[in-house]
């Protein structure tokens, strides 16, 4: 049965194997790639040609190994050549002339940066037959892909990631997890930044994990309790006299990440109120 895609020994190949009986080995260097103008052909008939009708790419042999009567011939195109439909093939020898002409089945060998591509390893098997004995066979194991396939898969990919988007970022509400960076200019209306507790005795918590705690006491030279307990340590606290007491001066002393003392002259004074702010992390 005749192979649908092969390759066979141009006039110059020809020649060239009817004189290595007698003046060298053939020495095979290159493989070449076109897209023959995406007008396919039959080797058999181009057997006079020179070059590819079309030629995209060069890649070097990697191996020939000669098992009886059959020569293996085996090259790897890499990840980053691509971008067109293969439908011709080649082998040059050493001085750059061509050898051998075939045929492929058209695939779009895509690169990286279509969102698709992966090296694709091309296994040639030669006889010692007529020309379409010489078939084409393809590693199983490597990415090949036809443009509408790469095409489809960029557009399916891009959908996913604008739905992910739209979801993680909904402009009419959500939830976003893990960290997000904002790169541009941030402007919100009605922003609200981490917990809080708008109560006379409250806190809030800034973007910088700053804390900021205020409130109202009655009681001086007494341990009072902040809100909330500071993580790490309570900076500064001022704090105002309203009411109650003397005209002496106000302290303010830390006691702990928990509480703090609130001081108005050198004794304790009843029915003295005080607010009071204080910054820590």
């Amino acid at each position: 049965m005749t192979a649908k895609f092969y390759v066979t020994l141009t006039d110059y190949g020809a020649t060239l194997v009817a004189q290595a009986h007698d003046v060298a080995s053939i020495v095979l260097s290159e493989m070449v790639l076109g897209d023959a103008n995406n007008i396919p052909y039959d080797p058999i008939d181009q057997k006079n040609r020179t070059a590819l009708v079309n030629q995209r790419a060069t890649v070097p042999v990697q191996s020939v190994v000669i098992n009886d009567a059959v020569t293996t011939v085996t090259a790897t195109v890499e990840a980053n050549i691509g971008g067109f439909n293969l439908h011709e093939i080649g082998l040059k020898d050493d001085t750059g002339q061509l050898v051998y002409i075939g045929n492929y089945h058209g695939g779009y060998k895509p690169v990286i940066a279509e969102g698709a591509g992966g090296e694709l390893t091309i296994v040639i098997d030669i006889t010692a037959e007529s020309g379409k004995e010489a078939l084409i066979s393809i590693d199983p194991n490597v990415v090949t892909a036809n443009k509408e396939w790469v095409n489809t898969q960029i557009s399916l990919l891009s959908t996913s990631v604008n739905n992910q988007l739209n979801n993680k970022y909904d402009k009419t509400g959500g939830n976003i997890a893990g960290d997000a960076t904002v790169l541009g200019t941030l402007t919100a209306i009605n922003l609200m930044l981490g917990t809080f507790s708008a109560t006379p005795n409250g806190y809030t918590r800034l973007p910088n994990n700053l804390i900021l705690q205020w409130g109202k006491v009655s009681d001086d030279f007494t341990s009072q309790n902040f809100p909330i307990q500071f993580p790490n340590a309570a900076f500064a606290i001022i704090a105002q006299q309203i009411s109650g007491g003397g005209t002496s001066k106000v302290y303010v002393e830390i006691v702990s990440k928990s509480q703090f003392k609130v001081y108005e002259g050198n004794d304790a004074t009843s029915g003295t109120e005080f607010y009071w702010f204080a910054i820590g992390n």
